[in-house]
């Protein structure tokens, strides 16, 4: 009997939660409904979407995403053309490679556009990245929270 009331009032409380999403979130053209900072996320990667668009990116062009928001590829609907997925500390070198060829290798697969999370720890973690990224790229967009969109420069 005990179970049974628990397993009622667990469908209740998650059926509240669903409700008050639905009331007091926004639903976005995707159907999905998010609430509070997480609202604002999916809102912003919307917007790094019109915004890199807007920039010229085409649909078959690499994208990469710096230095550890790998949700973007699926939201954007684009592949991660490096065999580096994330950033993090000793992440690169944990797979022999040389963090000062990864820029490199993105643009010899036609990558010219970075999304880069805004107050990341790239420039700790990989100086190397990052000083090429200051010499070589320009901002274009800095979104309101989450990301800036860097482009190579000519």
């Amino acid at each position: 009997m005990f179970l049974l009331l628990l397993l009622v009032v667990g469908g209740a409380l998650q059926d509240i939660r669903i409700f008050y999403f639905r009331a007091f979130g926004n639903t976005f053209h995707s159907g999905l409904v998010a609430y509070g900072s997480m609202s604002a996320l999916v809102r912003e990667m919307y917007s790094v979407e019109e915004s890199l668009n807007q920039l010229g990116l085409e649909k078959n062009e690499p994208l990469l995403v710096l230095p550890h928001a790998t949700s973007i590829y699926y939201w954007l609907n684009r592949e991660n053309r490096l065999p580096h997925l994330q950033f993090f500390p000793k992440y690169i070198e944990s797979y022999g490679a040389d963090p000062k060829e990864v820029l490199k290798a993105y643009e010899t697969r036609g990558g010219k556009f970075l999304l880069l999370q805004q107050n990341s720890s790239l420039s700790l973690f990989y100086p190397d990245i990052w000083s090429e990224i200051e010499k070589n790229y320009v901002e274009l967009s800095r979104l309101d929270h989450y990301f800036s969109i860097f482009r190579k420069k000519y």
